[in-house]
């Protein structure tokens, strides 16, 4: 009952001061919903990358350069992500020899070439240019919609582009037969890729709707003959264990580079981990960033309630001159700076949910609902509640209440 009591007191107080009240309220709505907002895009994205690599199947495995670190049962614990900035160490040696691997049925190179990709105007588009073999599109699950994908006969200056560059460069998807200039070469598009939703197990650093594909020879000629392969994806034969597979070819690698173990070979699951934890990074990093905004929001709210102390110097004098204890005043405070923190939490949360939902339809993937981000955004405002209402509180259940209505005398 003592609860309810000073619970209803509290929010009569609150309301006598509206304005600033709200305007403390706002501090903490702002750092929730930054917080709920990143939080929900970042499962989102990771929702994605699950249903992504789900339709490619579970017969695909993706070979990177970089060491992948496993406990004695053969499952992932780390892998060097930051190798994949480096020079890469896969070759055409490692895709012939893999090639030859009767359990693989398609296997093809990604090679990232820098350079521009413009219509015969010379207008610049936003593409990429990757060079690649004609398994590439059964290898990467891509689907064409208009003319053919790169062959062994398609020659050096043939290109394939991606749905959304086509769009770009010609508003159409249909563009077979066309002109486009790559690093200043002339080339002639031969297919026109369906959409693709881009997936880690094909490529974590670009999309490949914006893609240009040319033939690995093609790609090579801009590196002095030198084939760079940041990747290689490769489908299995039905039936074929990939688990087993994956450490087969792995150990056929090693061998390759003279038994250094610097490429790694994933399983689908295991590049939805890595993908779950470089996003799961990057969220707690900006989180942290917007944990700054909470701080200033908890720093309102110990301001105010200092303010408001001061203000009701008398009433705690009276309150406690008729018998209230220090514990009683304690808790009223206490619970004004949790109705304040607790209501920015749930609107934050409101908010920071509503936009994630509109950044979502822009970037072209829905944020993650859960419990688990609704239950971190209500923790983080208790605790913001609890820790910057704590002082205010304190001071006002120390004062002697002689002293304090002796000062309004």
């Amino acid at each position: 009952m003592r609860f309810f009591a000073n619970f209803k007191l509290a929010i009569q107080n609150l309301r006598s001061t509206r304005v600033r009240t709200t305007l403390t309220i706002v501090g903490i709505i702002i750092g929730i919903t930054s917080v709920t907002a990143i939080l929900s895009l970042s499962e989102g994205a990771k929702n994605n990358i699950r249903g992504q690599v789900s339709e490619l199947g579970d017969d695909i495995l993706t070979i990177r350069p970089g060491k992948a670190h496993r406990d004695e049962d053969g499952f992932l614990k780390d892998y060097n992500y930051l190798a994949a900035f480096g020079t890469s160490t896969i070759t055409e040696s490692d895709l012939e020899s893999i090639k030859h691997n009767s359990n693989v049925s398609q296997i093809a190179p990604l090679m990232l070439v820098t350079g521009s990709v413009s219509d015969m105007d010379k207008k610049l588009s936003s593409g990429v240019i990757v060079g690649t073999t004609a398994d590439g599109d059964e290898a990467l699950g891509l689907s064409v919609n208009a003319g053919e994908f790169i062959s062994s006969t398609s020659g050096t200056d043939k290109v394939v582009l991606g749905r959304n560059l086509a769009l770009e460069m010609f508003g159409s998807e249909v563009t077979t037969g066309q002109k486009v200039l790559i690093r200043g070469h002339e080339y002639t598009v031969v297919g026109v890729l369906g959409y693709f939703p881009s997936s880690t197990t094909v490529s974590t650093v670009f999309d490949l709707n914006n893609a240009a594909f040319i033939s690995l020879p093609a790609a090579k000629s801009f590196n002095q003959g030198v084939a760079q392969i940041q990747q290689l994806n490769l489908r299995l034969q039905p039936g074929v264990d990939a688990k087993t597979e994956a450490e087969t070819i792995h150990q056929k690698l090693i061998s390759n580079h003279h038994n250094e173990d610097d490429v790694a070979v994933l399983l689908p699951a295991e590049t939805i981990q890595i993908a779950d934890s470089i996003l799961g990074t990057f969220s707690n990093v900006i989180s942290a960033v917007a944990a700054i905004s909470i701080i200033v929001g908890g720093v309102g709210i110990m301001n105010i309630m200092l303010v408001s102390v001061t203000e009701r110097t008398r009433e705690i004098g009276i309150r406690k001159a008729i018998g209230a204890t220090n514990s009683q005043v304690l808790s009223q405070f206490m619970i004004e700076a949790l109705v304040m923190s607790l209501a920015g939490g749930f609107l934050g949360i409101v908010v920071g949910f509503g936009l994630a939902y509109a950044a979502g339809t822009f970037i072209g993937f829905m944020p993650g609902f859960t419990w688990q981000i609704i239950a971190a955004s209500l923790t983080i405002s208790l605790a913001v509640g609890v820790v910057f209402g704590a002082w205010p509180a304190i001071k006002a259940a120390r004062k002697d209440p002689i002293e304090a209505l002796r000062s309004f005398n």
